[in-house]
């Protein structure tokens, strides 16, 4: 008696099927290559002086690796915003190194190189997802042929190209901040992807349950809410995947209400937990609740424009809610969006697809259409950054156009198309490698840029081009008078040049403005102590700290002016807890030493001085104050080495010059002594110290000639 067999599905693949997998892989790794070919210049990339420091290289939580410094971005929001998963990625991201060398000094050193090239693999991550979900969305609404395989694979692949390379998304992928949207975008479109093959699973004929589902919902679940923790804006994406599962599988609401009511409850949860924990924005201008749907409808017929037409793009537009109802146009542009609405659902037979598209690519945008106020509508309600979860829509239409067009036609209508954005995204990438040519080419787009002016300036200030920044600082000063961070820079910048009493004034200014800005009241202090007037200095370094425990560079600055009272025990406390807060905080240490090598504890001092060293070989500073300390030992060369090293560093510092001199003449060298005096006399031609320098040097040189 035979036994029955059971027949099984699995067969293996032949050579057809083989080459036809090989295939489709092409599209995925053509899409890769122009990618990294597009944004390669990115990895060279600098920080900017952009929101960056704030949120990176001067984010007082990323100064020192902790668990505590981590968990801070899940207690609390920071500037205004919880997103924690995406501060935990910043963080990852500027200790990698440390951790990666087992470093064990703490100092953190935010490598920019990596923060970029993190940004560029997301952005890929994103790419190759939504080259999947356009692949199944198209196969659902075109059944395969053995003939439309390659053919819907390559539309796919068009509309993620348009995705991958538009100049719009040159901002979020090419700043360093941007990649919280890169973050949070990646995980919505994973969330996407899952969902869809829930759905598609879910929507096949058959008796049951088909197996894995729930797991796919579950993925896609999961993934929704770590968007939700990269950025809030995610909220949306319940409405996204309903639109696109009902236009892809014809989905009635009956088909989805179970699973979309999960996603609708998480979205309304996590919107009152963001209510609660985030501060209210609070903008100078509140638009009326009558005109923020045509603000709305201008911003959506603006993004369309730029989609169509990418030039002129930059961070700041000045598009802000009062300057738009300022234009007697608010109508006409804020009701074209709707009249182009109401066209779509009228022909929605005959064009779902661009219906789909454009819902989708509202819906997208929906958080940042000015509906609601959000905090960058100062600048303006519009940004290129805020387009990339919408991308989406506009590469769905693509890909659904070429999908329907013979293979040449689309093959060629393509290559054009995305030609032109490939090459105007590598002429805008470059505007984006450095702090200054970003600022002057935002000046450029939007000459009555609040925003470049104040950030051009800080970053000229930071190069020691004070006397440049002023201008600009001036300048954000008539665009927006009460803007505390500008006039805490003009006073800095007032302060280098020696101005203190214009410096003091705008100082107190910026307090006038927000009376609890810590790092103002610690730079006044700084500004006062500077003038002698000591206990007003240390008042206000003290409510600085009374303000922001935390605050590292406060601590090192009233331990300056209590060193300079006398009062050194309290002082070392202080710079001791500054460098608690921020290890690779080099200042604090060259402070700490002199407080040292004031009280004769020379060996201290220069561990400190040589501290500093390590975390900043290039301050001249360090290098004269630890050849002060090595002179005081009387170890002339090694002082030496070090004074010459900080005039290599620094030619303009006159004291290291002096103090140099003096060491090369105590060992004889007076022709180098004299050079080293005359530098300083070219400089500074009535320094007095320098002339009777030059005189011992010439008494010195007279009287070794007679011996």
């Amino acid at each position: 008696m035979s036994e029955d067999h059971p027949e099984t599905n699995f067969s293996a693949p032949t050579p057809a099927k083989r080459d036809k997998e090989r295939i489709k892989v092409i599209p995925s790794l053509l899409l890769i290559f122009i990618t990294v070919a597009v944004f390669w210049p990115v990895f060279g990339h600098e920080f900017l002086a952009y929101d960056d420091p704030v949120n990176v290289y001067k984010n007082p939580y990323l100064q020192a690796r902790s668990l505590d410094n981590l968990l801070h971005f899940w207690r609390y929001p920071y500037e205004g915003l919880y997103s924690p998963l995406t501060y935990t990625g910043y963080a990852l991201a500027a200790w990698a190194p440390g951790l990666l060398t087992a470093d064990s000094s703490g100092a953190v050193v935010p490598d920019p190189r990596l923060f970029h090239s993190l940004n560029v693999l997301l952005h890929l991550m994103s790419i190759l997802i939504v080259w999947r979900i356009l692949g199944l969305l198209l196969q659902r609404r075109q059944p395969n042929t053995e003939n439309q395989t390659l053919s819907l694979s390559w539309a796919a692949c068009g509309g993620a190209l348009l995705f991958a390379i538009h100049p719009i998304q040159v901002e979020p992928v090419a700043w360093v901040t941007g990649s919280k949207d890169v973050l949070f975008g990646m995980l919505a479109f994973a969330a996407i992807w899952q969902y869809l093959r829930y759905i598609d699973t879910k929507m096949q004929p058959g008796t049951g349950p088909p197996p894995h589902m729930g797991q796919r919902y579950s993925v896609a679940t999961v993934l929704y809410c770590l968007a939700l923790l990269a950025k809030p804006t995610a909220v949306v994406l319940p409405l996204i995947v309903w639109l696109l599962a009902a236009w892809g599988w014809r989905c009635s609401w009956r088909d989805q209400i179970g699973s979309l009511s999960v996603w609708v409850a998480i979205a309304l949860a996590w919107g009152l937990l963001t209510r609660w924990v985030q501060p209210g924005t609070a903008l100078v201008f509140e638009p009326p609740w009558w005109a923020r749907p045509l603000i709305a409808g201008d911003a959506v017929l603006f993004y369309l424009a730029k989609l169509a037409l990418p030039l002129e793009l930059g961070p700041d537009y000045g598009r802000t809610p009062q300057v738009v109802l300022a234009r007697g146009w608010l109508i006409l542009t804020g009701l074209v969006p709707v009249a182009m609405a109401f066209l779509l659902w009228f022909k929605r037979r005959q064009l779902g697809w661009l219906g789909t598209a454009a819902g989708v690519f509202v819906i997208g945008l929906l958080p940042v259409l000015g509906l609601i106020s959000f905090s960058f509508q100062r600048y303006s309600t519009v940004a290129d950054r805020y387009v990339y979860l919408a991308m989406l829509g506009p590469a769905l239409a693509l890909a659904w156009g070429l999908s329907r067009l013979r293979i040449k036609y689309a093959a060629a209508g393509g290559a054009i198309v995305l030609g032109l954005f490939l090459l105007r995204s590598a002429w805008q990438i470059p505007y984006w490698h450095n702090t200054v040519k970003f600022f002057e080419h935002a000046l450029q787009v939007n000459a009555n840029s609040f925003l470049a002016h104040t950030n051009l300036g800080f970053v000229l200030t930071e190069q020691g081009q004070d006397a440049a920044a002023i201008p600009h600082f001036n300048e954000a000063l008539r665009l927006e008078p009460d803007s505390p961070v500008t006039h805490l820079n003009l006073g800095g910048a007032l302060e280098r040049q020696g101005r203190y009493e214009d410096a003091i004034h705008h100082y107190n200014e910026a307090l006038r403005i927000v009376p609890t800005y810590a790092r103002a009241h610690t730079n006044l202090g700084v500004a006062l102590a500077k003038q002698g007037q000591y206990d007003e200095a240390i008042e206000h370094h003290e409510e600085a700290l009374r303000i922001e425990p935390g605050f590292a560079e406060a601590h090192n600055h009233l331990a300056n002016v209590l060193a300079r009272r006398g009062r050194f025990q309290e002082a070392l406390q202080h710079y001791s807890e500054a460098l608690r807060l921020n290890p690779g905080y080099a200042q604090a240490h060259i402070n700490f030493g002199i407080a040292y090598a004031m009280q004769k504890q020379f060996d201290k001092a220069q561990h400190h001085f040589s501290e500093a060293l390590k975390l900043d070989p290039t301050s001249a500073k360090a290098h004269a104050n630890l050849a002060g300390v090595l002179l005081q030992q009387m170890k002339l060369q090694e002082a030496e080495l070090h004074y010459t090293e900080a005039v290599r560093l620094n030619p303009r510092y006159t004291n290291a010059h002096l103090r140099l001199s003096t060491v090369l003449a105590a060992q004889g060298e007076f022709d180098r002594a004299r050079y080293h005096v005359s530098e300083v006399l070219r400089m500074v031609p009535d320094h007095r110290a320098a002339r009777q320098i030059l005189e011992r040097i010439e008494y010195l040189d007279r009287s070794s000639d007679t011996q």
